[in-house]
């Protein structure tokens, strides 16, 4: 059938060496690859900071299928964060959406509660509530979930103290600072109190 369709004997050679759609396949799934439409197969991000958006905006999405897991949805510009705690800025301009940086990419809000390195899976608590917890296999990982704020032991700190790292963070100590002047501004505070405050 193939010599009626005028196929010359080079390219009947060329298509007796290859792979059948069979063993192409066969050979895809002893690979282990977690995506099937992709040639690198799943590439999973942890994370939505510096690291996790770097490697987001540089990835290639064609052999790739890149999925991102952090439990917020964008991209915070941390250096900033103290101008928007006393309203030099606003929050928004210090936050950008992290699906704005690769498109093609999946995104996921939730935690990574776990790792399991042998069946490459990642356990997932989703960040909104009202979700149930899944698995993500993944065929390459990588983490850049970034860190907490340390409290070095010291008792209170952690109730009492705060903390500079996330726009709640900021708008807290926002709300703060105006409400020490709200009550600094009192009629029947004395100027001992004020200075408290």
């Amino acid at each position: 059938m193939l010599t009626q369709i005028g196929l010359n004997r080079a390219m009947l050679r060329t298509v007796a060496t290859m792979p059948s759609a069979v063993t192409a396949r066969k050979h895809f799934f002893a690979r282990h690859i977690a995506s099937i439409g992709k040639t690198q197969g799943r590439l999973v991000i942890l994370g939505s900071g510096w690291g996790g958006l770097k490697v987001l905006s540089g990835i290639n999405t064609t052999d790739f299928e890149v999925v991102m897991v952090a439990p917020r949805n964008h991209f915070l510009f941390t250096p900033l964060l103290a101008s928007t705690a006393v309203g030099t800025l606003e929050f928004r301009t210090i936050t950008e959406p992290v699906r704005h940086h690769n498109r093609k990419a999946i995104y996921h809000q939730a935690w990574c509660d776990g790792i399991d390195l042998q069946k490459k899976e990642i356990a997932c608590a989703p960040a909104l509530p009202g979700m149930k917890p899944f698995n993500l296999s993944y065929d390459k990982l990588v983490v850049a979930v970034g860190s907490y704020s340390n409290t070095f032991g010291i008792p209170g700190v952690e109730q009492h103290g705060f903390f500079l790292k996330e726009i709640i963070h900021a708008q807290k100590i926002r709300a703060r600072i105006i409400e020490c002047f709200e009550m600094a501004s009192e009629p029947n505070i004395t100027e001992e109190e004020q200075w408290k405050l």
